[in-house]
């Protein structure tokens, strides 16, 4: 920025030189006319002041740093409010998860990367950082912690009607009225029955943990377009309430009907 502001100076001083000049050649007195002193006056004023101040866009570059991160800090808060009205925006996951990290917070950036992972959206730069990938160091919290553990399956007179293409979104709520879920995965239909494991890493607001809530319900939708609110398939299942921490293994089934039941097994 410095070296075009020095161009900029010359070419105003090298324009003054002529405005003076000229009255020079016709033989008229320097400074006679006030173009002539103003054209030299201006360029030569520009350089003071530049010597004076400094570089303006130096003066921001030396901003504050804390100052800046708080900036940053506060829009990502803003962002991280707006998800939770907007929960299937993954893109907004991912972005959040990338501003995490830019914050320097690694689990919350983790956890907000899981959740856009859950909705279909990936990043090969934090692929590598989650557990067990890649030979990445597991985390004890997300191994050992509690988790909601379970099974899907396809009752007989469902197989007809879900495609291997088709997506598998396994939830957890508070209640079957909550929009937004506490935890969410994502998983292809072909990979029917699902074996399934919801623990920290699912969670839908960084910072929350599966031990904040005393009960849960999980619910399976089947959907075509791939998209957490699609319910054109038709094909749900919904757990009893559980605690998050009991230990128990549920069996989920998804049966024809738009809403089944299913019971929970040791």
């Amino acid at each position: 920025m410095s070296f075009l502001f020095w161009v900029f100076a010359v070419v105003m001083l090298i324009a003054a030189t002529g405005f003076i000049a000229i009255p020079l050649r016709n033989g008229r007195p320097l400074f006679a006319t006030p173009i002539a002193f103003t054209a030299l006056l201006v360029p030569l004023s520009a350089v003071g002041l530049y010597a004076l101040l400094g570089s303006p866009v130096a003066s921001i570059a030396n901003e504050s740093p804390a100052r800046s991160q708080s900036s940053v800090a506060s829009l990502v808060d803003g962002l991280r409010d707006r998800l939770r009205h907007e929960p299937d925006d993954a893109g907004g996951w991912l972005l959040l998860a990338q501003s995490y990290k830019h914050l320097g917070r690694q689990d919350e950036a983790l956890a907000a990367y899981a959740h856009a992972r859950s909705l279909g959206e990936t990043d090969v730069n934090f692929e590598a950082l989650l557990p067990g990938q890649n030979g990445a160091r597991q985390s004890p919290v997300i191994d050992q912690g509690p988790a909601i553990r379970g099974r899907v399956a396809l009752a007989p007179n469902a197989t007809t009607l879900v495609r291997p293409d088709d997506t598998v979104f396994i939830f957890a709520k508070q209640s079957s009225h909550d929009r937004m879920p506490v935890l969410a995965l994502r998983r292809s239909a072909a990979d029917l029955p699902i074996d399934f494991v919801l623990t920290d890493r699912e969670m839908m607001v960084p910072g929350t943990h599966l031990t904040d809530f005393e009960e849960l319900l999980v619910m399976v939708r089947v959907s075509r377009n791939g998209t957490a609110a699609d319910t054109s398939a038709g094909l749900e299942a919904w757990s009893q309430p559980i605690s998050p921490v009991n230990g128990k293994s549920m069996e989920l089934t998804i049966e024809a009907a738009s809403q089944s039941g299913n019971d929970d097994n040791e």
